[in-house]
């Protein structure tokens, strides 16, 4: 639905809980929703259910108020009732909710309130754990509660579609996008920063980016790294991220005899300039939402080689803008990462491809702005008050 400003008589304030502000996939994409929002139509705030961090700083930066409901060690009903007092006292019209968690926690809040469009958005295609399984049982008992329910692939919408008390009707898929300005205007001190890695300024690097986990399988990538640094010698590896597995694969680095051809970077603020160095980008999960890495290494123009699940393969155009690879296979990420060394003219044009389908996909522009079209058609159905402001 196309909006002219003249048919807003009074913008829309939007609610998004999340359960953390920290460094994290979802968080950047509450933030860019916050940097988005076309502010003659929505007024964003953002909500931390449990905790701040450093997204909660960032979006202060652009202006949008921020609150967390935890305030010390408070209580399920009372970070429910700040909850609703916050959509209470700034009069909000819309909620969009971000995880399981978070939408567990504000489902009770916007019950009987005045709110007037409730959806949540689904970044994964499951959360493992005992809580998180608990959290998914409430989740899916109470879909028909959610106007809508975003999904951040077509792969996470057909697995919570699956298990969902809710018709088909009620979910759609919302790809993640991200900011093209960071890497767009990215300047990088290529000397210093590879001086920095202790990596030689003729080499090539492949690089992946994640939290050190389970779910990413860096050992996946490590060893295909072992075969790769054993055919070429100019090859140097990269991992940025930090997590609980940080100790358990170093020690892998070192059995496998490439401690000396592999950094571990650990959490970097500046991952465009990282992306700028890295030749081929690596993302070895075992399952997937629709990662902001890989559309990260999109935005910075390089080929990836990505294992085949979740949204990876509606991002990755086989042998276009990168390759897809099964899981928990080392030898095949190796092989294609080898392709690609092998054929080093390749490597520019696909990383050319993989920025022009990010443009015309991925941006947070067109995230935000697809789902601001579905706000407005949720309330145009409802014939609500607000909704008849945009006849």
């Amino acid at each position: 639905m196309t909006l002219s400003s003249k048919s807003i008589k009074k913008p829309l304030k939007v609610l998004h809980t999340i359960y953390s502000l920290e460094a994290g996939g979802a968080e950047r994409v509450v933030y860019h929703y916050a940097l988005y929002h076309n502010r003659e139509n929505f007024i964003p705030i953002v909500c931390g259910i449990k905790k701040g961090g450093e997204f909660a700083k960032e979006i202060e930066k652009l202006g949008v108020k921020v609150y967390i409901a935890n305030e010390g060690n408070s209580s399920p009903l009372e970070i429910v009732k700040r909850i609703r007092k916050i959509i209470k006292e700034e009069n909000v019209s819309i909620v969009h909710s971000h995880g399981q968690v978070a939408n567990t926690w504000t489902i009770p809040a916007v019950l009987n309130s005045s709110v007037k469009c409730f959806v949540k958005t689904e970044h994964n295609v499951h959360y493992p754990g005992f809580k998180a399984r608990i959290h998914s049982l409430i989740n899916r008992s109470f879909y028909f509660l959610n106007d809508k329910i975003f999904a951040v692939s077509d792969a996470v919408r057909n697995a919570h579609l699956s298990a969902a008390f809710a018709g088909r009707d009620r979910f759609v898929t919302v790809h993640n996008g991200i900011d093209y300005d960071p890497f767009e205007s990215v300047e990088i001190d290529k000397e210093n920063l590879l001086k920095e890695l202790n990596i030689g300024k003729d080499c090539l690097i492949v690089g992946t980016i994640g939290s050190l986990t389970k779910q990413k399988r860096q050992d996946v990538f490590l060893r295909a790294m072992a075969k790769v640094c054993n055919e070429f010698d100019d090859v140097r590896g990269i991992i940025v991220g930090k997590g609980p597995l940080m100790e358990e694969l170093q020690s892998l680095s070192k059995r496998l005899n490439i401690e000396n051809k592999v950094v571990f970077c650990g959490l970097r603020r500046d991952i465009p300039q990282i992306l700028k160095l890295i030749d081929i980008f690596v993302l070895s999960s075992d399952w997937e939402g629709f990662p902001i890495s890989l559309l990260e290494a999109m935005a910075s123009g390089c080929p990836s080689v990505a294992t085949n699940v979740g949204g990876n393969r509606e991002a990755i155009e086989e042998g276009v803008n990168g390759y897809l690879v099964p899981p928990d296979d080392y030898i095949a990420l190796a092989e294609k990462i080898c392709n690609l060394l092998r054929n080093r003219r390749i490597i520019m044009d696909i990383g050319t491809n993989a920025k022009k389908i990010f443009l015309e996909k991925f941006t947070a522009e067109k995230m935000v702005g697809k789902s601001e079209e579905i706000y407005l058609d949720i309330l145009k159905e409802k014939n609500s008050a607000v909704a008849k402001k945009y006849n």
